[in-house]
């Protein structure tokens, strides 16, 4: 009887279980063909991400999300992004998606066939940054915006059905997260990536942790016995003004390879914030604005020896200087049901932060075989330091509500 009434009530709450999601699907074109490796990104009302997808070959998708409202973005570079909102309760198709073409006219360009601009790979998709022209002229921020299966929002970058990730560049894990990974990734111009690899299935030796992903930044690397010093310097305008300024070197001879890169950014940043909570009893008005300055100052040296055509031993140290300072200004009204002010809350905060990071690697690679069989042997050592000062002075009035 027991069991009876165990599986009665298995069966009772099996329908509305399964009835929890539904099927979201579509498919991308541009002029009557598919796109292939555009980003689906699903966001709640908050705008927060909830989920995402890259199309397939034909261009189509397929979602299960829970019932509720949605805001859609399709975007795929050299296109102009999609956005509809949708109220989701049974299985839905959005049908074809015609994305329009935001390429702008260019004159004197010499197309030259080379590698696709994305190739899929059993465990990774790889985004030829070299062969994009959308990407070019940025950082390596900018780059990522760019790659298929990443969303870079709100100084978070995430992939497409992973919890976490971990970013690699050139093969090798940075110990770095936050800000601090942010830091590092826009003093990289995206002129020094050859490619970006998206690895939704990381081999078994570099430990990621639950069900993360491995973003691998591959940079350029220096001709055959030559040797190149670039020189860039850039401005950015837009509320306020930053610079970004870099010294690359590469040099390359017999089985001897160096690269030396420094860059600094330097400047300020606005960021503007509504908000609308809604609560039980009362409505949360918030507007914030926050002033970011901004100092960093970053460099990374490499040095590698061909032992033999199929081994490579070699060591490379970076660092990191950042003092980041922050100023936030907030103004809350709190509204009671009526719409009157019950009250309104002031408060103006710093920030002031001190990041310093070392990195040191030794690594060892040799590869057995033809198969694609090979050893690898790597010893890291990574410092880091950090102070983060935060003051918040908060004045309360109250209303006549």
């Amino acid at each position: 009887m027991k069991h009876f009434v165990l599986i009665f009530f298995v069966f009772l709450l099996l329908p509305v279980t399964l009835s929890a999601q539904v099927a979201l699907t579509g498919r991308v074109l541009s002029e009557g063909e598919p796109v292939a490796f555009a980003n689906v990104v699903i966001s709640d009302t908050s705008d927060a991400i909830v989920t995402g997808v890259i199309t397939e070959e034909d261009g189509s998708f397929s979602l299960q999300l829970e019932q509720g409202t949605y805001k859609v973005s399709i975007s795929f570079l050299g296109y102009q992004s999609f956005e509809q909102q949708i109220d989701l309760q049974d299985a839905m198709s959005l049908g074809d998606v015609v994305l329009q073409s935001a390429a702008t006219e260019l004159e004197g360009v010499e197309i030259i066939a080379k590698a696709p601009l994305i190739q899929r790979k059993t465990d990774r998709i790889i985004f030829n940054v070299e062969q994009s022209v959308a990407a070019a002229g940025g950082d390596a921020v900018d780059a990522l915006k760019q790659a298929p299966g990443i969303v870079v929002r709100d100084n978070t970058i995430a992939m497409f059905g992973k919890s976490g990730m971990r970013l690699m560049v050139d093969g090798r894990i940075l110990q770095l997260t936050g800000d601090e990974m942010f830091n590092f990734l826009n003093a990289i111009q995206s002129k020094d990536i050859k490619s970006i690899e998206v690895i939704t299935n990381p081999p078994a030796k570099y430990e990621v942790e639950g069900s993360g992903g491995l973003i691998n930044i591959i940079l350029k690397k220096g001709l055959s016995d030559s040797w190149k010093n670039t020189i860039s310097a850039a401005y950015k305008q837009i509320e306020l003004g930053e610079i970004t300024v870099g010294n690359n070197f590469k040099y390359r001879r017999g089985k001897v390879n160096i690269l030396a890169i420094a860059n600094g950014l330097f400047g300020n940043q606005r960021y503007l914030q509504d908000q609308e909570l809604f609560y039980s009893n009362n409505t949360w008005d918030i507007e914030t604005t926050q002033e970011r300055d901004l100092k960093n100052i970053s460099g990374r040296v490499l040095f590698d020896v061909n032992l033999t055509e199929h081994s490579t031993l070699g060591f490379q140290v970076s660092a990191g200087y950042n003092r980041p300072f922050w100023d936030d200004i907030a103004n809350t009204e709190i509204r009671n049901n009526a719409g009157q002010i019950d009250s309104i809350i002031n408060s103006v905060g710093v920030r002031d932060s001190k990041v310093d990071n070392y990195t040191a690697n030794v690594h060892y690679y040799t590869r057995l075989d033809t198969m694609g069989r090979n050893l690898s042997f790597d010893v890291d050592f990574f410092n880091y330091k950090t102070q983060d000062i935060r003051d918040v002075l908060a004045t309360t009035f109250l209303g006549d509500g």
